[in-house]
């Protein structure tokens, strides 16, 4: 376990050839993202799939794949966000040391932003409740109009990256200044200031997941769906970091700064989220099977007998719930960076499967799994990881100015 005293945190930063690497994987993501615009261009077909929410209206399945990877990404941000607001809001001392790794990819706020639009252009095509003549024939959506109208949902897009933005940037330039001038009063302030910056993550991250991805099925609401979505957020979250950290050291980096006490914390999270997860998802389910109202059931009904979503649902129940709560809950587990990395990759795949199974069934009432689904998806991925390295080229891979870095180091669970 290292002190201050023998850490070299002027060491803790990347080489230059970092910036190369993340260029290249960059350029790897652009690429992508122009071959599954021309295969779209060459593959999109109109016409809805009979039994699903859009039939009857012309359809762009590749905005569904678009939509299902950028949701992925977005719960990253989100749960990245909520890692650092807590960690001020609760003055955490543990997590001092392994924060730098979400403060940084809060920057890719900047790429979500920009990729919105294309969902935005598209809308009219995603969301079923922006076709007017099944407004003027749907009583529901009817009902539903003051709310789901494209000048109020872009009025409410904006208000969503606004905070977004500004929390992002505040929390990471703030920390920044802090390895520039180890003013201990850049903690305070942000603490001050973390209680009502939860209270705006809260209400957009809630409101986002209605918009973006319970919308999608107009008809069905959850009142806890926003919650869901955090959940899910919070797991892929608690794969990032650890996994980041595990990387960083097997290049060398973080010696005797990150020890198996973190990754413990860490993997504690990993597993009380997900356990989290589980009770929220099951708790929505009980209660719509309990009701049994046409309205709330048929998003069940669309994952469960049609062809193919069954086998889906099946895994997320096994993958998503009794597989980590089986193998993820003993203390020895969580301290072997092995046996953590099994855990960390399954729960991102379990994740990807998720946000699959969220979005996908309301283009496809019948499980059609295209290729291009994936080249976006890694599209997405080669430029955020990309763009991550990049930024973490430029800074210390350590916020070695927090008044609480000492204790951070020493931390024991």
């Amino acid at each position: 376990m290292g002190t201050l005293n023998n850490i070299n945190f002027e060491k803790q930063k990347f080489s230059a050839s970092a910036k190369k690497i993340a260029t290249v994987l960059m350029g790897v993501g652009i690429f992508l993202f122009l071959l599954f615009t021309v295969l779209s261009f060459f593959s999109s077909y109109e016409g809805g799939h009979e039994g699903g929410s859009h039939g009857g209206h012309h359809l762009l399945r590749p905005m569904f794949a678009y939509l299902f990877s950028y949701a992925f990404y977005m719960s990253l941000f989100l749960g990245c966000l909520f890692f650092v607001i807590l960690h001020y809001l609760t003055a955490a001392r543990w997590s001092s040391v392994v924060r730098r790794i979400p403060e940084v990819f809060l920057k890719s706020i900047l790429l979500l932003a920009g990729l919105i639009l294309p969902i935005l252009f598209f809308s009219h095509s995603i969301f079923h409740w922006l076709d007017q003549k099944a407004v003027a024939e749907d009583p529901i959506l009817k009902g539903k109009e003051p709310y789901l109208n494209f000048v109020f949902f872009l009025v409410r897009s904006f208000f969503y990256f606004a905070i977004w933005l500004y929390l992002g940037h505040r929390y990471y330039q703030k920390s920044i200044l802090q390895d520039k001038n180890g003013d201990a009063g850049i903690t305070l302030q942000l603490r001050k200031f973390s209680a009502p910056h939860m209270f705006l993550f809260a209400i957009s991250v809630t409101f986002f997941a209605f918009d973006y991805l319970m919308s999608l099925d107009p008809h069905w609401f959850s009142t806890i769906w926003g919650v869901y979505y955090f959940a899910g957020a919070m797991v892929i979250t608690f794969c990032f970091i650890p996994l980041v950290l595990i990387i960083l050291q097997r290049l060398g980096y973080l010696k005797n700064i990150i020890t198996i006490e973190h990754f413990h914390a860490l993997g504690k999270l990993l597993f009380a989220f997900n356990v989290f997860w589980a009770y929220i998802a099951f708790s929505q389910y009980l209660l719509i099977w309990y009701a049994n109202i046409p309205e709330d059931t048929v998003f069940f009904l669309r994952r469960t007998k049609e062809s193919g979503w069954l086998n889906f649902s099946f895994l997320l129940l096994i993958g998503h719930i009794f597989v980590p709560i089986l193998f993820f809950i003993s203390r020895n587990f969580k301290r072997n960076i092995k046996a953590q990395l099994i855990m960390i990759f399954w729960c991102i795949f379990i994740h990807f499967v998720d946000m699959y199974w969220v979005v996908m069934p309301n283009v496809d009432s019948h499980f059609h799994f295209q290729w291009t689904d994936l080249v976006i998806f890694f599209g997405f991925s080669f430029l955020f990881i990309g763009f991550f390295i990049f930024n973490l080229s430029k800074v210390s891979l350590v916020a070695h100015k927090d008044p609480l870095i000492e204790k951070s180091i020493s931390f024991e669970n």
